[in-house]
């Protein structure tokens, strides 16, 4: 692929790197870790409607749902942190230290 933007039609163009995944829904959507990729990260946004903008992320999360997200977030500007992991477990001190008024969402996800 050449270029640094991606021309999605009509009078729609993206810079390559905020692309997350091109998918065809009707068919992609049967795979179930992309529907857990989709899904994270449109829970991601819905909560953007809260007027806060902040998400942490547990890096204990499955890494490739964790890259879709941090795409979606740098594409939006959205600030995203990972939290970092005592041991295999989310650490619970560092979550209590970034935790602010602005964020939005913890995002932990559990097998």
């Amino acid at each position: 692929m050449s270029g640094t933007y991606l021309h999605l039609g009509g009078q729609y163009v993206v810079p390559r790197a905020s692309v997350a995944g091109i998918f065809d829904i009707d068919n992609t959507t049967s795979a179930k870790s992309t529907r857990e990729m989709l899904a994270a990260a449109e829970a991601v946004f819905m909560c953007q409607d809260r007027r806060r903008t902040g998400v942490l992320a547990a890096s204990t999360a499955n890494p490739q749902v964790l890259e879709v997200m941090r795409t979606y977030c740098e594409s939006r500007g959205v600030p995203f942190t990972l939290l970092p992991a005592k041991g295999y477990a989310l650490d619970q001190d560092a979550l209590a230290g970034l935790l602010t008024g602005s964020t939005a969402c913890v995002f932990v996800q559990s097998p």
